[in-house]
C-alpha cells in the first residue's frame, strides 16, 4: 500500500516483491514499479531503541547535495520506512580491495571535509553504555575478554577526548557492507 501510495500507482503495478536483506534492524524487500527496481526498508521491532529516525532523515537531507548516498524517494522519519533506487549490477565494496578501500574512504573523506552540520551530535560514550545495559538487561553474555577490551576503549575515548580535533558528520556504520 505504502509503495502505490509513493509512486502513485495501483497495487498491481507493483512486481517481482522479495526479501533481499533481513539484518540487524531491518527487512529490505525489492521490488519493481512500472520497470524501476527499488528498495523498501521495514524497521524491525525495537529498531526505535537503537536508531533515531528522525536524526537520520536530518542527515539525508543535509548531505544530500554531496551525492555519496543511495537515491531516496520516501522516507518517513517517525516510521524509519524508507524507499530509495536499487542501482543494478552494483556490488558491495570487498575490504580485501585496497582500490575499493581506496574509494570507501575518499567517500568518507568527502564527508568528514563537507562543512555540513546538523542539530545533533552522536555521543559514543552514551551509546556504548545504553547498549551494554541494554545487553546485560536482556542476559547477554558478554565475551571473556569484554572487561579487558572496555578498559582499551575507554582509554582510546579519553585519549580522542584529550586531542583537539573539529567535529564534522561522520558515518557512524562505515563497514563494507555499506558501500557500494
Amino acid at each position: 500500500k505504502l509503495v502505490a501510495e509513493v509512486f502513485k500507482v495501483p497495487e498491481s503495478h507493483i512486481k517481482d516483491i522479495r526479501c533481499l536483506k533481513a539484518g540487524m534492524t531491518n527487512k529490505s524487500f525489492l521490488f519493481r514499479v512500472d520497470g524501476a527496481h527499488c528498495i523498501c526498508r521495514i524497521p524491525g521491532p525495537g529498531t526505535e531503541l537503537l536508531i533515531n529516525r528522525k536524526e537520520e532523515k536530518t542527515v539525508y537531507d543535509t548531505v544530500a547535495s554531496l551525492g555519496i548516498t543511495e537515491e531516496v524517494l520516501y522516507m518517513n522519519p517517525d516510521t524509519g520506512y524508507k524507499i530509495a533506487r536499487y542501482y543494478e549490477n552494483a556490488r558491495n565494496a570487498k575490504a580485501d580491495d585496497w582500490k575499493d578501500m581506496e574509494i570507501c574512504m575518499g567517500i568518507v573523506r568527502k564527508l568528514h571535509q563537507s562543512g555540513l552540520r546538523v542539530g545533533h551530535s552522536f555521543d559514543i560514550r552514551e551509546r556504548i553504555s545504553f547498549y551494554e545495559k541494554l545487553c546485560r538487561s536482556h542476559g547477554a553474555l558478554l565475551f571473556e575478554d569484554y572487561e579487558e577490551v572496555r578498559g582499551w576503549m575507554d582509554w582510546l575515548m579519553d585519549t580522542l577526548d584529550s586531542m583537539e580535533h573539529p567535529k564534522c558528520l561522520c558515518h557512524i556504520d562505515a563497514n563494507v557492507d555499506n558501500f557500494l
